[in-house]
């Protein structure tokens, strides 16, 4: 591509200089490390596993035919803009690291719908489209990393389903909403906590590195949160779907191990699972009121939360530990009144007319209104 460009450049003279970039001079230092330890195989080495990848205008399937896995995923919004050549390589990529992230040395045979992609792969890149060079350069050095060698073959689209179903049909859209990146690093300065894993997240929407995912899903380290043992974990992230806190809650407080979460979890306090809520917080909960950004989805940037306009949610640190809770309110009175306001000793808590206070265990907590 770089030779084609630079003729262009000088009109065909062959004699004229070119500049090479930093990612030519890469390419050719790998050429040069490896051509002399390049083999190719003779006969047919033998399938260790088969996977199905297609993509669609708004996302990418797999479908892994041993374990009758079928996952898939959005496009970002700058992911959507691209051709869907690209975005078929990059299904390809997507599908093999839900799956196989984790091990060495395959022999893969991918299915694809995608002549285009299949090209690209069996050519290492392309010279007529810089996109779909770059999407093959990516996933063929993710297999030199990990060893795999890939056969692929087109199939019609009409016999692609369970891939092309996967690229199509996505999850609840409860599960992708995510809190905005800036309000998030604000809530943990406030806090001073900083997570080692996101419980909920996917590619698209996870807040830390390290996360945990509802199916496969490319880079994710655990899947099914509520599934896993937790007592691994020390400091975690939890903004699940608000039908789902009471069950978070439930895990946590069952957690044998010391466990502190940062959880995000709407303001409503007649919820069974609310004075479980603010029973275990370890420090001073924020409470936001949001707008039409707070709640973000990442492949729609634009959609406004249907809760918008009425909902407030409370971030704060929860404890497995009782103790630490314990510690905590002992910190504050149990006053007989606070001026211009009636004292409150319902388990069922409310922010007092100040917007500063909650009462927890008939004790005045302080709040951050943000």
């Amino acid at each position: 591509i770089a030779k084609n460009n630079a003729l262009v450049q000088s009109k065909g003279d062959f004699e004229k200089e070119m500049r090479l970039s930093r990612l030519d001079k890469m390419d050719i230092k790998w050429w040069v490390d490896n051509l002399p330890i390049s083999k190719k195989f003779v006969g047919y080495l033998p399938i260790d596993e088969v996977i199905h990848t297609d993509a669609s205008t708004d996302g990418w399937g797999m479908w892994h035919e041993k374990s009758a896995t079928k996952t898939g995923g959005r496009w970002s919004e700058s992911e959507k803009q691209s051709h869907i050549n690209v975005k078929e390589i990059w299904a390809i990529l997507l599908g093999i690291q839900c799956m196989f992230d984790h091990k060495q040395g395959l022999h893969m045979h991918i299915f694809c719908d995608s002549q285009v992609a299949i090209a690209c792969v069996n050519k290492q890149g392309s010279t007529h489209s810089l996109p779909c060079n770059s999407a093959t350069r990516k996933l063929l050095l993710y297999c030199e990393k990990h060893e795999f060698v890939l056969t692929l073959t087109y199939l019609p689209s009409v016999e692609n389903v369970q891939a092309d179903e996967a690229s199509r049909r996505f999850k609840n859209i409860d599960t992708e909403w995510m809190l905005n990146k800036d309000i998030f690093a604000e809530c943990c300065k406030i806090l001073q906590f900083q997570p080692e894993i996101d419980l909920f997240a996917d590619r698209l929407n996870h807040q830390v590195p390290r996360y945990c995912s509802w199916d496969p899903d490319p880079q994710a380290e655990f899947i099914d949160a509520l599934s896993i043992d937790w007592t691994g974990f020390n400091n975690v992230y939890a903004f699940m779907p608000f039908s789902l806190t009471g069950k978070v809650l439930k895990k946590l407080t069952e957690c044998p191990t010391k466990l502190h979460m940062m959880i995000v979890a709407p303001y409503w306090t007649t919820q069974t699972w609310y004075p479980k809520l603010v029973n275990n917080l370890i420090k001073s909960p924020i409470i936001i009121k949001t707008h039409a950004n707070t709640l973000v989805l990442p492949h729609d940037p634009k959609r406004v939360h249907p809760l918008a306009k009425k909902l407030k949610l409370m971030v704060g640190i929860i404890s497995s530990d009782p103790w630490n809770a314990k510690v905590f309110q002992s910190q504050w009175q149990r006053p007989c009144v606070i001026p211009g306001l009636t004292t409150h000793t319902s388990n069922m808590p409310h922010i007092l007319r100040d917007g500063k206070h909650i009462v927890v265990k008939g004790k005045y907590i302080p709040v951050i209104q943000m």
